[in-house]
C-alpha cells in the first residue's frame, strides 16, 4: 500500500480520515497541529495474520493477547443493551470517584455493567461505518483558545514563538492550543457520559430516533448519519452535554414511541437527573471548548447561535452579545446540509418517496432554517432602530426624529416583511385544514409565529411613541392603532387555527415568549385605549389567545409555558377601568408609567 493511499501515522493513531489538499505535503490534521506527516508505522495487519503469529508459540502469549484486545472490534451498542437485560441496573462510575491516575486505555475497558466487562471505547478505524470516514476527529486532551485582534498577546509576537501551541489558520486568525486542566479530563468525560446513559437506559437509542424524527428536521444542526452511526457503536463517542441535550429534547415526544407510550419498560428516563447532568457537564465543556473541524457543522452551529442570541436578547429585554460588526460567518448553502444532498440523490434514483409519520423532509428543514435566519436579520434591524438605548433614551434618535419620522422609518421594514412572506415556498406555507385525519407534521408553524412576533415588535415600538399631547396627526394615530389591532387579530387567529400536526412539531425556546408577546401587545393596546369598545376588543383577544393555548396545552409544552406567562404577567383584562373616577385615575397612572418608560 502506497503512502498516498493510506493514513499517515498521526491520523492512524487518532483513527481519523487522512485528508491532504492538492499540492500539500502534509495532511489537514498534521498541518493544524504542526506535525510531520510521516508514514513510518506499518499498515494494520489483517486478523488472519495475527492468528498465524499466535500459533507459532507460547513465549509471547501475553503480549499477543494484549495486541488482540486492541485490534478486536468493540461490541455495537445494540449488543451492549441486549446483554444488559441480564442485570438489574446500569452501573456507572460516580463523577466524584474518578481516579486521578486512570489512563485512557483503562477507561476504554471500564465495566458499564456489574457482571461483565464491556468495551465501548473508540474502535479501530476499520470497524467504523463508512460515513464516519468522512469526518475528522478531535483531540480529547487539549482545547483551543482564540486570540483576538485586541488581545494583549500580539499575534506577531506569538508567531515568533517556537512552540507547538501556536496555530495560525490564516493571516487574521490565530489559536493557542492548551492541555486540559486535569489529567483525568477524559476519565471524567467517560464517567459523565456513562451517567447520562444510565439515566435513560435502556431506551437511549429510542430517544435518539425520536430526536431525529421530530427535533432535527426543524433544527438541522447535527449531522444525522454521523451521530446515529457513532451512537450505534457507543454512547461514549459524545460529549456528555450534547448527549444530554438530545435525550432531554426527545423526551417531549415519548408518546410517539409504542414502548415508551405503553409503559412497557421498568425504568423510565430520569428527566431530573438529565437536567442536573446537563448543567454540570455544560459548565465543564465551556471551560474546555472543543472546536469541530467540519466547516458545514461550524456554519450551522454559528447561525443557530446567532439566532439564539438575538431572540434571547429580545424576549428577555437584554443587550445583544453578538454584533454584526464582529460577525463574519458566511451564509449557509445547500452544501452545508449533508442530508439535503442525500435526499436529492435518493429522489433522483426513486420515482416515489414516502414520509415517515412525524418526520419532515430534509429539504423542508433546510429551507425552514434559512428562512429563520432571514427573519432574524429583520428583527435585528428593528431592535437596532427602535429598542437600543441610543434610540429610546431621552434625546435619543427616536425622541429627536418624532413620531412621523419614526413611522416613515418603519415603512421599508414593513415592505421587507411583506416581501419575505410573499416569497415563502409552498413547503413552508401554513395550512389549517382539518379534512385529512392523519397528516405529517408541519414544522413551519413556528416560522409563522416568529413572523407575527417580529411584526408585533415593530408595531409595539410605534404604539409606545403615540403619547397623548404629541403633535401627531390624528389620521396617522388612527392608522397606526388600526394596523396594530389587525396584527394582533392575525396572530391570535394563527394560534387558534393550529392543528395537532402543528403543535406536535418542534418549537424553539423562544416560542412561548413569542406567544406571550402577542398577549402583552394586546394588553398595551388595552392600556392605551381611548374608548370602552377598544378596551373590550383587546380584552376579548387576550381571552381568545388564552383559550387557544388551553385547548392545545396538553400536547404542546410551549403552549403551556406561554399560558403561564400570560396568566402571571397579564391576567384578565376588563373594562372596569372605565367605571368611576378613582379607577380611571389608576388607568391614567398606568398609561403615564408606560409612556415614562419609553421616554
Amino acid at each position: 500500500m502506497s503512502s498516498r493511499s493510506r493514513a499517515c501515522d498521526t491520523c492512524h493513531l487518532r483513527k481519523t480520515r487522512c485528508v491532504r489538499e492538492d499540492g500539500k505535503e502534509r495532511c489537514v490534521l498534521c498541518t493544524f497541529h504542526d506535525l510531520n506527516c510521516t508514514f513510518a508505522r506499518r499498515p494494520t495487519p489483517r486478523r488472519h495474520q495475527q492468528r498465524q503469529r499466535r500459533a507459532h508459540g507460547h513465549g509471547h502469549r501475553q503480549q499477543q493477547e494484549a495486541e488482540e484486545n486492541l485490534l478486536t472490534p468493540v461490541q455495537t451498542f445494540d449488543a451492549v443493551q441486549a446483554q444488559s437485560h441480564q442485570t438489574q441496573e446500569f452501573e456507572v462510575p460516580d463523577r466524584q470517584q474518578v481516579s486521578p491516575v486512570l489512563s485512557q486505555a483503562e477507561t476504554s475497558t471500564t465495566a458499564s455493567h456489574p457482571n461483565e466487562q464491556v468495551r465501548i471505547s473508540t474502535p479501530p478505524a476499520a470497524a467504523y461505518p463508512s460515513i464516519l470516514k468522512d469526518t475528522l476527529g478531535l483531540d480529547p486532551t487539549t482545547h483551543a483558545e482564540y486570540v483576538g485582534s485586541t488581545d494583549y498577546r500580539d499575534p506577531i509576537l506569538l508567531d515568533l514563538r517556537c512552540s507547538d501551541s501556536v496555530r495560525r489558520i490564516n493571516d487574521r486568525t490565530l489559536f493557542l492550543i492548551h492541555p486540559d486542566e486535569h489529567t483525568t479530563s477524559e476519565a471524567r468525560r467517560i464517567a459523565d457520559v456513562d451517567s447520562v446513559e444510565a439515566a435513560v437506559h435502556p431506551v437511549g437509542h429510542i430517544l435518539v430516533d425520536l430526536y431525529f424524527r421530530f427535533v432535527h428536521p426543524s433544527f438541522p444542526i447535527l449531522h444525522k448519519d454521523v451521530f446515529i452511526a457513532k451512537h450505534q457503536i457507543s454512547h461514549r463517542h459524545f460529549a456528555p452535554s450534547l448527549l444530554t441535550a438530545v435525550y432531554l429534547l426527545a423526551l417531549d415526544w415519548q408518546l410517539h414511541d409504542s414502548l415508551l407510550a405503553s409503559g412497557g419498560i421498568q425504568r423510565r428516563p430520569d428527566a431530573a437527573a438529565l437536567e442536573r447532568l446537563a448543567e454540570a457537564t455544560l459548565e465543564e465543556d465551556m471551560r474546555r471548548p472543543k472546536l469541530e473541524w467540519e466547516i458545514g457543522l461550524r456554519r450551522r452551529l454559528g447561525w443557530a447561535l446567532y439566532m439564539q442570541d438575538l431572540w434571547a436578547a429580545f424576549v428577555y429585554g437584554r443587550p445583544l452579545l453578538l454584533h454584526n460588526d464582529d460577525w463574519d460567518v458566511r451564509p449557509c448553502s445547500s452544501s452545508d446540509f449533508p442530508e439535503y444532498a442525500k435526499e436529492e440523490e435518493d429522489s433522483a434514483t426513486t420515482t416515489t418517496t414516502t414520509t415517515t409519520t412525524g418526520s419532515v423532509p430534509a429539504s423542508t428543514g433546510w429551507l425552514l432554517f434559512l428562512r429563520h435566519i432571514e427573519l432574524s436579520h429583520i428583527l435585528r434591524e428593528i431592535m437596532c432602530k427602535y429598542y437600543t438605548t441610543a434610540a429610546t433614551r431621552r434625546d435619543g434618535s427616536l425622541d429627536n426624529m418624532g413620531v412621523v419620522a419614526a413611522v416613515d422609518l418603519a415603512k421599508p421594514i414593513i415592505a421587507r416583511l411583506r416581501q419575505w412572506q410573499a416569497t415563502l415556498p409552498d413547503e413552508l406555507s401554513f395550512t389549517a385544514s382539518a379534512s385529512q385525519p392523519r397528516r405529517p407534521l408541519c414544522a413551519s408553524a413556528s416560522l409563522h409565529l416568529a413572523y407575527h412576533a417580529v411584526i408585533i415588535a415593530l408595531y409595539r415600538a410605534l404604539v409606545r411613541l403615540l403619547t397623548p399631547g404629541d403633535p401627531t396627526p390624528p389620521s396617522l394615530h388612527a392608522a397606526v392603532r388600526t394596523a396594530a389591532r389587525d396584527k394582533v387579530q392575525a396572530a391570535v387567529e394563527l394560534l387558534g387555527s393550529m392543528q395537532p400536526e402543528h403543535t406536535a412539531a418542534f418549537w424553539g425556546s423562544a416560542a412561548s415568549h413569542q406567544v406571550a408577546m402577542i398577549g402583552g401587545f394586546a394588553g398595551l393596546l388595552w392600556a392605551t385605549a381611548e374608548t370602552a369598545e377598544e378596551m373590550a376588543w383587546c380584552a376579548a383577544r387576550v381571552e381568545d389567545l388564552k383559550w387557544a393555548l388551553k385547548v392545545r396545552g396538553a400536547g404542546a409544552p410551549f403552549a403551556r409555558q406561554a399560558l403561564r406567562l400570560l396568566e402571571r404577567e397579564i391576567g384578565g383584562l376588563t373594562v372596569d377601568y372605565m367605571k368611576g373616577p378613582g379607577v380611571l385615575d389608576e388607568r391614567e397612572w398606568v398609561m403615564e408609567q408606560d409612556h415614562a418608560s419609553v421616554r
